[in-house]
């Protein structure tokens, strides 16, 4: 029994809410430093015994455009995938090598603008936590039009995180 004049009070501990990320959605791109984001993402997933939905956007073109835009655009806007079937093989190869993280995934291709696509398989699944890597995020196009990682945290419905690459 405690003593009613003692001026000693006792403080509930501070209850910890810690953000739901059962279910992580990660933009895939076809640089290097998209491997380093699913790699953090995968991480994440993990340690929330979650699920972790791989997005590979893409925008076909012709094959006329496809070799003009290889050489012309900029490494910072690399992440485009331009045809289905590059699409098809940078996802089976992510996924493959994910098998032994021991990482519940899932695939998705969408036919889309990345930060379009990342909001509207975020938005399905009703994830908690969205990745992107920061390409883009510094240059002058990404400054002029924001790249997919701004464009991801202007929209996003949930929490981002943007992996450092």
């Amino acid at each position: 029994m405690t003593d009613p004049t003692s001026t000693q009070t006792s403080t509930p501990a501070p209850t910890t809410h810690l953000p739901d990320y059962a279910r992580v959605v990660v933009g895939l791109g076809q640089d290097e430093r998209s491997r380093h984001v699913v790699d953090r993402a995968a991480q994440i997933t993990r340690a929330a015994d979650g699920m972790l939905f791989v997005v590979v956007a893409f925008d076909p073109l012709p094959r006329r455009d496809q070799a003009r835009l290889a050489s012309d655009v900029p490494d910072s806007r690399f992440w485009q995938v331009a045809t289905l079937e590059a699409a098809e093989a940078l996802l089976e190869e992510t996924l493959a090598r994910l098998e032994d993280t021991g990482v519940r995934t899932q695939g998705v291709l969408v036919e889309y603008e990345p930060a379009h696509a990342l909001e509207l398989v975020a938005l399905e699944n009703q994830a908690g936590l969205v990745v992107v890597g920061n390409s883009g995020v510094s240059t002058m196009l990404g400054r002029m039009f924001g790249s997919p990682a701004v464009q991801v945290l202007r929209r996003a419905s949930c929490d981002v995180l943007v992996v450092a690459g």
